[in-house]
């Protein structure tokens, strides 16, 4: 903010910077996405070859049912994030068109709101799914004698 010494900041400016953040906070949500899908696929591999090569014959397998079943929807979810964000995109493009040729246009708001809650409901998915792995994970583990 400008205090009464420094200059104003100037219009060309501020719209600079407003770009410079709208792009870096679109860079972090692009990144995060692509890093719960990563993520949530490589929790469901691992989890698959846990319960092939370490614990074959498992003891409490809802652990598993529940993790698999939350990393599935965390996938699902960032999924239908990549395709209805194309669409806002889309639409926000028109809105944008529309108010440049001063006709009525509608940006897609609710949208975009409905994309930030699937893709908070997408990380809470991954973050639960991998707790309830890691239980199953230390329930199921091999107890390892250990020479007195």
């Amino acid at each position: 903010m400008a205090t009464n010494n420094e200059e104003e900041i100037t219009r060309k400016e501020y719209l600079e910077e407003r770009k410079v953040l709208l792009e870096g906070r679109s860079n972090a949500f692009r990144s995060l996405e692509k890093t719960l899908v990563t993520l949530s696929a490589g929790a469901l591999a691992l989890s698959i070859t846990f319960l092939h090569d370490i614990a074959p014959q498992p003891k409490q397998i809802g652990w598993m049912i529940a993790s698999w079943s939350l990393l599935f929807i965390s996938l699902l979810l960032m999924l239908i994030v990549f395709v209805l964000g194309v669409y806002a995109y889309d639409k926000d493009l028109e809105a944008w068109k529309a108010e440049y040729e001063k006709r009525d246009g509608k940006r897609p708001e609710c949208l975009i709101c409905a994309l930030q809650i699937l893709e908070w409901t997408s990380l809470v998915s991954f973050v639960s799914g991998s707790v309830l792995f890691a239980i199953f994970a230390v329930v199921n583990l091999p107890v390892v004698n250990l020479p007195k």
